[in-house]
Protein backbone atom coordinates (compact mmCIF):
# COMPACT_ATOMS: atom_id res chain seq x y z
CA UNK A 1 0.00 0.00 0.00
CA UNK A 2 1.72 3.14 -0.99
CA UNK A 3 0.94 6.50 1.39
CA UNK A 4 -0.93 7.85 -1.17
CA UNK A 5 -3.61 5.03 -0.34
CA UNK A 6 -3.37 4.91 2.83
CA UNK A 7 -3.85 8.39 3.44
CA UNK A 8 -7.12 7.87 1.28
CA UNK A 9 -7.79 4.88 3.55
CA UNK A 10 -7.50 7.52 6.25
CA UNK A 11 -9.66 9.63 5.00
CA UNK A 12 -12.37 7.42 4.44
CA UNK A 13 -12.28 5.71 7.61
CA UNK A 14 -12.52 9.19 9.35
CA UNK A 15 -16.62 9.36 8.78
CA UNK A 16 -16.83 5.77 10.45
CA UNK A 17 -14.00 6.76 13.48
CA UNK A 18 -15.78 10.30 14.62
CA UNK A 19 -16.86 8.94 17.50
CA UNK A 20 -13.82 7.21 18.54
CA UNK A 21 -11.39 8.89 20.95
CA UNK A 22 -7.73 8.79 20.26
CA UNK A 23 -4.88 10.57 22.23
CA UNK A 24 -2.33 11.57 18.73
CA UNK A 25 0.47 9.55 20.64
CA UNK A 26 -1.60 6.62 21.27
CA UNK A 27 -1.93 6.46 17.46
CA UNK A 28 1.09 3.99 15.86
CA UNK A 29 1.25 4.24 11.83
CA UNK A 30 3.51 1.47 10.29
CA UNK A 31 3.88 3.43 6.22
CA UNK A 32 5.69 0.40 5.01
CA UNK A 33 3.39 -2.19 6.61
CA UNK A 34 0.06 -0.31 6.18
CA UNK A 35 -1.43 -0.94 9.77
CA UNK A 36 -2.33 1.32 12.24
CA UNK A 37 -2.48 0.33 16.30
CA UNK A 38 -3.57 2.08 18.95
CA UNK A 39 -2.86 1.89 22.33
CA UNK A 40 -5.25 3.47 24.89
CA UNK A 41 -9.02 3.39 25.14
CA UNK A 42 -11.01 3.76 22.06
CA UNK A 43 -14.38 4.90 22.99
CA UNK A 44 -16.00 6.89 26.17
CA UNK A 45 -16.86 3.89 28.03
CA UNK A 46 -13.46 2.60 27.86
CA UNK A 47 -11.65 5.56 28.86
CA UNK A 48 -14.17 5.55 32.05
CA UNK A 49 -12.33 1.79 32.43
CA UNK A 50 -8.54 3.27 31.65
CA UNK A 51 -9.57 6.08 33.86
CA UNK A 52 -11.21 3.84 37.09
CA UNK A 53 -7.93 1.44 36.48
CA UNK A 54 -5.02 4.40 36.62
CA UNK A 55 -6.87 5.57 39.72
CA UNK A 56 -6.57 2.25 41.08
CA UNK A 57 -2.88 1.54 40.34
CA UNK A 58 -2.20 5.26 42.02
CA UNK A 59 -4.17 4.97 45.30
CA UNK A 60 -2.40 1.27 45.67
CA UNK A 61 1.22 2.74 45.00
CA UNK A 62 0.33 5.35 47.95
CA UNK A 63 -0.82 2.56 49.70
CA UNK A 64 2.27 0.37 48.99
CA UNK A 65 4.90 3.34 49.79
CA UNK A 66 3.58 4.24 52.75
CA UNK A 67 3.81 1.11 54.32
CA UNK A 68 7.63 0.88 53.06
CA UNK A 69 8.22 3.34 54.67
CA UNK A 70 7.23 2.72 57.58
CA UNK A 71 8.94 -0.74 57.61
CA UNK A 72 12.11 1.23 56.44
CA UNK A 73 12.15 3.78 59.62
CA UNK A 74 11.16 1.25 62.16
CA UNK A 75 14.24 -0.42 64.03
CA UNK A 76 12.83 -2.70 66.25
CA UNK A 77 12.25 -6.55 64.26
CA UNK A 78 9.00 -6.59 66.02
CA UNK A 79 7.70 -3.40 64.23
CA UNK A 80 8.78 -4.34 61.10
CA UNK A 81 7.19 -7.50 61.47
CA UNK A 82 3.89 -5.33 62.54
CA UNK A 83 4.34 -3.60 58.95
CA UNK A 84 4.80 -5.95 57.14
CA UNK A 85 1.90 -7.78 58.75
CA UNK A 86 -0.57 -4.62 57.87
CA UNK A 87 0.50 -4.81 54.47
CA UNK A 88 -0.60 -7.79 53.84
CA UNK A 89 -4.35 -7.48 54.52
Amino acid sequence: MSEAQFIQFLEQSLGAMASVMHDPDDIFIDLIKGNIEFDGPIDEKQKEFWDERFERMTDSQESVTYFSEKHRKAHDPKRKALWREERLY
